[in-house]
């Protein structure tokens, strides 16, 4: 890599010392003058770079030597009025505009680097930056509505356009000499300007407006939100680095929940995030309130949702990109920021008693507060429990919110999963309802085989755990799945075939429930779904239930039940010798 190295400091060719003597200006500051004597070449007909038919690059030899030219001979008020009135008839000419905007390419290193454009380097000097941002500004509507009718015909560059590079001049200045002045010309121009461009002059504000401003600019945002809430991702930005004061901020949060039922699907992630982010104790009550009312988890068959495009005609959101799980992850990350909003969420959601009251964001708070950790996990823990036990919420609200939206809560998953493990292990028969349903849940509604297995590995873990209140859990979660998700259950026999090495744990309901789930994996397929056979596998499921109910009546053995349990599923000589060995076992042991 070359050093650093200072190139005014290079001995010229004529002779000079290490930095060269500036002359003083003798004639009037005209715009030609002025770029000869910074060593400017590309910019002037009679430069270097002349006759040539495409647009030149500007290049300088010394950039540093070129703006201390520049500050000397723009150093008294005189010479500055004489060469803004030339600039601005120069500027007329649209291809030196766009020259004097391209980046000045250093021409003495080794590696050509590039540097400031020529206006960046006149913005920089103070007495010039008002003056030189206000002509640039005012250029801004012809040359917008000239590239957005480009754009629409499929010609405009962005990346080179007129508009950007002025609005890139007037970002990051090295100081701003009047804020006010600066912020008053953009919020003139900010009307009359393109879409595209006025999103970028909205960047542009919190770089310059003055606090005293802020009141000024939060009336011209709000009103353009009211004319097109295409604005509201800029305007959210906007707000969020301008740092507004309390009275103020309460204004704009007024404002952005009446915008709420009304914006864009793709902006209401960021909207929530910031209306929660930007609550403070005196309003949060108001702001989770209005956002609860506003969110609606539409249920994924809506006839209004889009329909997916198969044929990939047009743009899809991955489902990790969806406007559903951006909103979550944006929820989780504003309570996890905000104090005073978690404590609004728990006492807002905790004073809902009616079962039916309650709604899928309800739901998704609680989560983001477990996902939390600390206290606000076990305030979360609690709150459900309480709702859970007292008859306040049932599961059928836990299914009801969870479903068709199970990967949108993919963040989520670990709380989910930990508080079916937390449910499962409770006295309250409301909660281990909630756990088998939660399990069933989190199993069917996700589309990763690896999630899957996670659910299966947790439900043996209870099942081995000698536990009977777990057991029942784990065992009623398989039978459902077993039942209603057949299919997708025998996908993971491997998992199933683990039961039998707990079958010596089990009660006789529990043997009743293994059977169950059993014989709804081997029943018959639904007619012609599995050809001949569907008649034959549903005699002998009928007849093995009858053969066991009346076994069981006749022999209450452990051996004559494991016999009748799998005699109808062909046992394999493993399961023989395993339920041999437990008949010895069985006969060691007292009636």
């Amino acid at each position: 890599m070359l050093p650093l190295s200072d190139t005014s400091n290079i001995l010229q060719q004529d002779g000079v010392g290490k930095r060269q003597r500036l002359e003083a200006l003798q004639e009037p500051a005209t715009f030609q003058l002025i770029v000869e004597r910074a060593g400017i070449d590309g910019l002037i007909s009679n430069s270097r770079t002349s006759g040539h038919s495409q647009l030149q690059t500007p290049a300088v030899d010394d950039p540093r030597q070129a703006k201390r030219q520049l500050a000397a001979d723009l150093g008294n008020t005189a010479a500055c009025d004489a060469f803004l009135s030339s600039l601005s008839d120069a500027l007329a000419d649209d291809e030196l505009l766009h020259r004097c905007l391209l980046p000045i390419t250093v021409t003495v290193q080794v590696r050509a680097d590039s540097g400031d454009s020529f206006m960046r380097m006149l913005l920089n000097l103070l007495p010039l930056q008002q003056q030189v941002a206000t002509l640039l500004l005012h250029k801004l509507p012809e040359f917008s509505q000239t590239e957005h009718e480009d754009s629409g015909a499929g010609s405009s560059n962005t990346a080179t356009s007129v508009p950007g590079l002025i609005l890139g001049q007037l970002r990051w200045l090295e100081q701003v000499a009047d804020e006010a002045g600066l912020t008053s010309t953009v919020l003139e121009v900010l009307p009359v300007c393109s879409l595209s461009t006025q999103q970028q002059l909205i960047g542009l504000l919190p770089e310059v407006v003055l606090p005293q401003d802020h009141e000024v600019v939060m009336e011209t945002l709000q009103g353009l939100l009211d004319q097109d809430l295409s604005f509201m991702a800029q305007v959210l930005d906007c707000f969020s680095n301008m740092q507004l004061d309390p009275q103020l901020q309460d204004l704009v949060l007024s404002s952005l929940l009446g915008q709420l039922p009304a914006v864009e699907v793709d902006d209401l992630p960021g909207l929530v995030k910031y209306l929660l982010i930007s609550a403070d104790k005196a309003n949060a009550d108001k702001v989770l309130t209005a956002v609860r009312s506003g969110l609606h988890f539409v249920s994924p068959s809506d006839p209004r949702l889009a329909v997916p495009d198969h044929k990939q005609k047009g743009a899809m959101h991955p489902k990790s990109k969806s406007p559903e799980a951006l909103l979550v992850k944006e929820l989780v990350s504003a309570l996890q920021a905000n104090e005073a909003a978690t404590a609004a969420c728990l006492q807002l959601v905790g004073g809902i008693t009616e079962p039916n009251s309650h709604r899928c964001f309800d739901l998704l708070v609680l989560l983001a507060l477990h996902a939390k950790g600390g206290p606000d996990r076990k305030a979360a823990e609690a709150c459900l429990k309480k709702k859970l036990v007292d008859g306040h919420a049932t599961s059928a609200w836990l299914s009801r919110s969870l479903h068709g939206y199970q990967a949108s809560y993919r963040d989520l998953w670990p709380s989910l999963l930990s508080l079916a493990e937390f449910w499962s292990r409770a006295r309250e028969t409301p909660l281990t309802t909630a756990s088998v349903h939660l399990y069933v849940d989190l199993f069917v509604g996700v589309d990763s085989s690896q999630e899957r297995q996670q659910v299966l590995q947790t439900l043996h873990g209870h099942l081995g755990s000698g536990v009977a209140g777990e057991q029942d859990v784990a065992l009623q979660a398989l039978s459902v799945l077993a039942r209603q998700h057949r299919s997708l259950l025998s996908q993971y026999s491997s998992y199933l075939a683990n039961i039998l090495d707990h079958l010596e744990t089990f009660t006789n309901s529990q043997l009743q429930q293994v059977f169950s789930m059993f014989a709804a994996l081997t029943a018959a397929q639904p007619a012609g779904a599995a050809g001949g056979s569907s008649s034959s596998s549903a005699g002998d499921a009928a007849d093995t239930s009858k053969q066991y109910q009346a076994a069981q009546e006749r022999h209450d053995s452990y051996y004559q039940k494991c016999i009748c349990l799998f005699r109808p599923i062909s046992c394999s000589w493993h399961v023989f010798c395993h339920l041999r060995w437990s008949e010895d076992i069985y006969h060691t042991q007292p009636s």
